[in-house]
């Protein structure tokens, strides 16, 4: 999914990618483990369908990027006991977020998973590498912390493939929507209809469809994309300590959650940076050249020549 809104200024640019690593927090707990239940059911959410192709590269979509990992993913998930998997969409057809997340109320979901792939765009600090959205903080602090620490783990298992990891993206609207206790609402309208309903949800960025390296290594094949929706399967099965059919339990959550994110809002941090000075060095030379290739306009101001001719002969006016 494309999540860049185009920024028509450096300055903007430079506000939203501050903001963009500031939203990269600690978490405040310690414990990690989620409380264990007899049964989990869960939605997988294929983002994009129909007329809302995602992003594109060449004659490759990324709503069918997204469709195979979250078919990959079900499948996956199913080999655990007692759980149940559904998907909001199992063809190409549109899906609108509302929708989605009644999907999800209706079948007494306990957590939704929405699948994506990523592209670059004016706002992004980074332009490769996989991000989970998770709900704010400040607003149902008990399932965003569920959802921050199931994006922690999920975004291992990511990195344990070679993408780089680019943290968890927690964002504000920036239409002014508040929740009831005056909390500006998330930015993101499948996290904030989780919110709302009461339903964890996560939004997982896998890779960049325009990245060469991103595309090449884990999107260019259909046995890629079994990859990446396994790893899914791990993080998901790990923080839920999921068993397999065959009595095969998941490992331990991670706990070092606020270590871990601590570290990437540092990484980001520098990342951001350097990439600001790239684009201020870019913004000055594009200054410069456009400078030197200015047209100078010469103005020749003629002045009249005194032109001697033999005497008794008249200078011959044009017609």
């Amino acid at each position: 999914m494309k999540k860049i809104i185009r920024i028509k200024n450096f300055s903007c640019f430079f506000l939203h990618s501050i903001l963009l690593f500031t939203m990269i927090l600690p978490l405040p707990l310690n414990t990690v483990q989620a409380s264990s239940k007899k049964d989990l059911t869960i939605v997988i959410d294929p983002g994009h369908g129909g007329i809302q192709s995602g992003t594109q590269r060449g004659t490759v979509e990324e709503k069918t990027l997204n469709l195979k990992i979250a078919q990959y993913l079900k499948e996956t998930l199913e080999k655990y006991k007692g759980v149940t998997v559904s998907l909001t969409r199992d063809g190409d057809y549109d899906v609108s977020l509302t929708d989605r997340t009644q999907y999800s109320v209706d079948k007494n979901a306990d957590l939704m998973v929405s699948i994506h792939n990523n592209a670059t765009g004016d706002c992004a600090a980074y332009d490769s590498g996989c991000t989970v959205l998770a709900a704010k903080d400040g607003y149902k602090q008990e399932l965003a912390d569920e959802e921050q620490k199931l994006a922690c783990n999920i975004l291992n298992e990511l990195e344990a493939l070679g993408i780089e990891n680019q943290g968890i993206l927690l964002r504000d609207s920036e239409a002014n929507e508040k929740y009831e206790n005056g909390e500006l609402a998330d930015y993101y309208a499948i996290i904030r209809g989780g919110v709302l309903k009461d339903i964890p949800t996560v939004l997982v960025e896998h890779a960049f469809v325009d990245d060469d390296s991103d595309f090449e290594n884990y999107l260019s094949s259909d046995a890629k994309l079994k990859v990446l929706a396994e790893a899914d399967a791990k993080g998901i099965a790990r923080y839920y300590q999921l068993t397999t059919e065959d009595g095969k339990k998941a490992e331990s959550p991670l706990e070092n959650y606020k270590e871990i994110l601590s570290m990437e809002t540092a990484r980001i941090i520098k990342l951001v940076i350097k990439r600001i000075i790239h684009l201020l060095k870019k913004t000055i030379k594009k200054q410069i050249l456009v400078q030197i290739r200015q047209p100078q306009t010469m103005v020749r101001r003629n002045k009249p020549r005194k032109v001697l001719l033999p005497k008794g002969r008249k200078m011959r006016q044009k017609k």
